[in-house]
């Protein structure tokens, strides 16, 4: 990616993005976007969210089906289900928020995760 911003923004979004890349682009394109942003500014990310136990074996079925179905038709590489959460520190993000909503009010599939570039840091990949 080449793009630069000619100033930072105050928040950058990425829904449903970061999944269809391998961990290791995944991971470079969530520092490339804590980058775009000024410190104190956003990065919110909606996306499928990881099981929290055994009681979320349908949600993990439900993740299998629709990456199996990505790489099917080439649309994204292989790969488990991310957390996010465990990358913010190489990120140079923290997190401030995070919302999961239900799929026919039975899983809680998908989330949003509202993270910060804290105020007086200047690092990222813009």
């Amino acid at each position: 990616m080449t793009h630069a911003p000619l100033a930072p923004f105050d928040a950058v979004c990425a829904n449903h993005l970061l999944n269809v890349f391998a961990e290791a682009e995944a991971r470079g394109l969530l520092a490339r976007l804590a980058g775009f942003v000024r410190p104190g500014g956003f990065v919110l990310v909606a996306d499928f969210a990881p099981p929290r136990g055994l009681r979320d074996v349908l949600l993990h079925a439900h993740w299998s089906a629709t990456v199996a179905i990505g790489v099917l038709f080439r649309l994204c590489d292989l790969h488990r289900l991310y957390d996010y959460a465990t990358w913010l520190d190489d990120a140079g993000l923290v997190l401030r928020e995070e919302r999961r909503f239900r799929v026919l009010g039975l899983l809680p599939a998908y989330r949003t995760l509202v993270l910060q570039k804290p105020a007086g840091t200047d690092r990222g990949g813009a």
